[in-house]
Protein backbone atom coordinates (compact mmCIF):
# COMPACT_ATOMS: atom_id res chain seq x y z
CA UNK A 1 0.00 0.00 0.00
CA UNK A 2 1.17 3.49 -0.65
CA UNK A 3 2.29 5.68 2.24
CA UNK A 4 -0.61 8.03 1.52
CA UNK A 5 -2.94 5.19 2.52
CA UNK A 6 -1.84 5.74 6.11
CA UNK A 7 -1.84 9.55 5.91
CA UNK A 8 -4.20 11.11 8.41
CA UNK A 9 -4.64 7.87 10.32
CA UNK A 10 -3.29 6.63 13.61
CA UNK A 11 -0.78 4.62 11.55
CA UNK A 12 0.96 7.46 9.68
CA UNK A 13 3.89 7.69 12.13
CA UNK A 14 4.72 3.98 11.97
CA UNK A 15 7.98 2.74 10.49
CA UNK A 16 7.90 1.16 7.05
CA UNK A 17 8.17 -2.27 8.67
CA UNK A 18 5.26 -1.53 11.00
CA UNK A 19 3.18 -0.25 8.08
CA UNK A 20 3.94 -3.47 6.20
CA UNK A 21 2.76 -5.48 9.21
CA UNK A 22 -0.50 -3.47 9.31
CA UNK A 23 -0.94 -4.00 5.58
CA UNK A 24 -0.46 -7.76 5.95
CA UNK A 25 -3.02 -7.82 8.78
CA UNK A 26 -5.54 -5.94 6.61
CA UNK A 27 -5.02 -8.40 3.75
CA UNK A 28 -5.27 -11.42 6.06
CA UNK A 29 -8.49 -10.10 7.63
CA UNK A 30 -10.01 -9.38 4.21
CA UNK A 31 -9.14 -12.87 2.94
CA UNK A 32 -10.49 -14.51 6.10
CA UNK A 33 -13.75 -12.57 5.93
CA UNK A 34 -14.17 -13.29 2.22
CA UNK A 35 -13.43 -16.97 2.84
CA UNK A 36 -16.16 -17.12 5.47
CA UNK A 37 -18.70 -15.44 3.17
CA UNK A 38 -17.72 -17.36 0.00
CA UNK A 39 -18.01 -20.70 1.81
CA UNK A 40 -21.31 -19.60 3.36
CA UNK A 41 -20.03 -19.95 6.92
CA UNK A 42 -21.43 -16.47 7.53
CA UNK A 43 -22.97 -13.54 5.67
CA UNK A 44 -21.67 -10.02 5.18
CA UNK A 45 -24.48 -8.78 7.40
CA UNK A 46 -23.33 -11.15 10.15
CA UNK A 47 -19.78 -9.83 9.74
CA UNK A 48 -21.10 -6.31 10.27
CA UNK A 49 -22.88 -7.51 13.42
CA UNK A 50 -19.65 -9.17 14.62
CA UNK A 51 -17.80 -5.90 14.04
CA UNK A 52 -20.46 -3.91 15.90
CA UNK A 53 -20.16 -6.22 18.91
CA UNK A 54 -16.35 -6.22 18.84
CA UNK A 55 -15.94 -9.88 17.83
CA UNK A 56 -13.89 -8.79 14.81
CA UNK A 57 -12.04 -5.53 14.27
CA UNK A 58 -13.27 -4.87 10.73
CA UNK A 59 -15.62 -6.32 8.12
CA UNK A 60 -13.10 -5.88 5.32
CA UNK A 61 -13.60 -8.10 2.31
CA UNK A 62 -11.30 -9.13 -0.54
CA UNK A 63 -14.30 -9.25 -2.87
CA UNK A 64 -17.60 -7.47 -3.34
CA UNK A 65 -20.02 -9.47 -1.17
CA UNK A 66 -22.89 -8.65 -3.56
CA UNK A 67 -21.15 -10.47 -6.42
CA UNK A 68 -19.37 -13.75 -7.02
CA UNK A 69 -15.65 -13.40 -6.33
CA UNK A 70 -13.45 -12.83 -9.35
CA UNK A 71 -11.16 -15.67 -10.40
CA UNK A 72 -8.04 -13.66 -9.51
CA UNK A 73 -9.33 -13.10 -5.96
CA UNK A 74 -9.99 -16.81 -5.47
CA UNK A 75 -6.53 -17.67 -6.80
CA UNK A 76 -4.89 -15.12 -4.49
CA UNK A 77 -6.85 -16.42 -1.52
CA UNK A 78 -5.75 -19.99 -2.25
CA UNK A 79 -2.13 -18.86 -2.53
CA UNK A 80 -2.49 -16.94 0.74
CA UNK A 81 -3.98 -19.82 2.72
CA UNK A 82 -1.49 -22.33 1.27
CA UNK A 83 1.55 -20.18 2.11
CA UNK A 84 4.04 -21.49 4.68
CA UNK A 85 2.81 -18.85 7.11
CA UNK A 86 -0.75 -20.24 7.11
CA UNK A 87 -0.84 -23.78 5.69
CA UNK A 88 -4.66 -23.85 5.92
CA UNK A 89 -5.17 -26.45 3.22
CA UNK A 90 -8.78 -27.23 4.15
CA UNK A 91 -9.66 -23.65 3.26
CA UNK A 92 -7.76 -24.03 -0.01
CA UNK A 93 -9.82 -27.09 -0.92
CA UNK A 94 -13.09 -25.28 -0.18
CA UNK A 95 -12.00 -22.25 -2.19
CA UNK A 96 -10.78 -24.46 -5.05
CA UNK A 97 -14.14 -26.21 -5.14
CA UNK A 98 -15.94 -22.86 -5.26
CA UNK A 99 -13.54 -21.64 -7.96
CA UNK A 100 -14.21 -24.79 -10.03
CA UNK A 101 -17.96 -24.30 -9.61
CA UNK A 102 -17.87 -20.64 -10.66
CA UNK A 103 -15.14 -21.05 -13.28
CA UNK A 104 -15.39 -24.59 -14.75
CA UNK A 105 -12.41 -23.90 -17.01
CA UNK A 106 -10.21 -24.06 -13.88
CA UNK A 107 -11.04 -27.70 -13.14
CA UNK A 108 -7.82 -29.70 -13.01
CA UNK A 109 -5.54 -26.66 -13.35
CA UNK A 110 -2.88 -25.89 -10.77
CA UNK A 111 -2.53 -22.46 -9.20
CA UNK A 112 1.12 -21.58 -8.95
Amino acid sequence: MADDFFEGTEYEDLSDHEKEMVEQKIIADAFENSYRVITKKTTFEDLLDEMATGQISAALMAHNPDENPKLEILENMILHFSSPEYEEYEKCVELRDEMNRLYPETIGKLIV
